[in-house]
């Protein structure tokens, strides 16, 4: 089927998606640009359609034409005109036709898999999508296993998070849970969690990070709160030559996770 009309109903469901009421709502979320829907579909990611404007794909390198092409055997697909598929999102993401509905991946806090040499990450009411997906795709060159949302985090969901992401958030574990629950979780497990603080005494260079290991990272504006700190069992601090008195939250957890990697390389 061909869908020509701006209005057609399933175009206004999908549309939907960008707000994250209805994501919530849903439980899906729409992802946009080949790079995106590839990355899905070699992850096995869920994907419940594929919306393909093949005007649109004729840009795209012939391997990726006839992977797409494959996956459409196998997938819901519909089909648009180039003027109905760029009213699905902003114009970055619509020159090459292709995106995708897919399901939201969270894992129940029960059942994180965790291993001896793992590094994790916990976000406390992180703000910006676009940090969270930058998080998560330096997690993935850090080889780090997932990431947990506490207090009111931003939706790695979010078109901007997982275009900062390129697509990691498919590959990485991700849990949304409260506070009281990852200390749990941290004492079930045994982890070994580094929180940061600029009233820290030791540097983030000093810390030990003793596997598994969890980054706990705080809100852009006020960083960790005291019932976070409380769940750490070290803070350090990232040394400031300048001005300002903090990093952009995302360069932090980049400068903490590589540090991780370092230590157990």
């Amino acid at each position: 089927m061909r869908i020509t009309s701006r209005s057609n109903q399933r175009i206004k469901e999908i549309r939907k998606l960008q707000s994250a009421k209805e994501r919530r709502s849903s439980g899906q979320c729409l992802i946009t640009g080949p790079h995106l829907v590839v990355e899905a579909l070699q992850t096995k990611t869920p994907i419940q359609q594929l919306i393909l404007a093949p005007e649109l794909m004729a840009q795209l390198p012939q391997p990726v034409q006839e992977l797409l092409a494959e996956a459409a055997k196998g997938i819901s697909t519909l089909y648009t005109t180039p003027a109905v598929f760029e009213t699905l999102g902003s114009r970055r993401d619509m020159f090459f036709g292709t995106a995708a509905v897919i399901e939201q991946q969270w894992t129940p806090l029960e059942q994180l898999q965790v291993h001896r040499g793992d590094i994790w990450v916990a976000c406390d009411s992180l703000q910006y999508p676009a940090n969270a997906g930058t998080i998560l795709r330096t997690m993935d060159g850090a080889g780090a296993a997932g990431i947990m949302f506490t207090g009111d985090s931003t939706d790695p969901y979010d078109p901007a998070a997982i275009r900062a992401s390129q697509g990691a958030l498919f590959s990485k574990q991700h849990s949304r849970i409260d506070s009281k629950s990852l200390g749990t979780w941290i004492r079930r497990h045994d982890v070994h969690v580094v929180g940061t603080s600029p009233s820290a005494a030791g540097s983030y260079r000093e810390a030990a990070y003793p596997r598994p290991c969890l980054l706990y990272m705080g809100n852009e504006q006020r960083g960790l709160g005291p019932e976070e700190m409380a769940l750490c069992h070290e803070l350090v601090r990232i040394p400031m030559a300048g001005r300002c008195d903090s990093l952009n939250v995302a360069v932090a957890a980049g400068l903490m996770l590589y540090e991780a990697f370092h230590h157990n390389a």
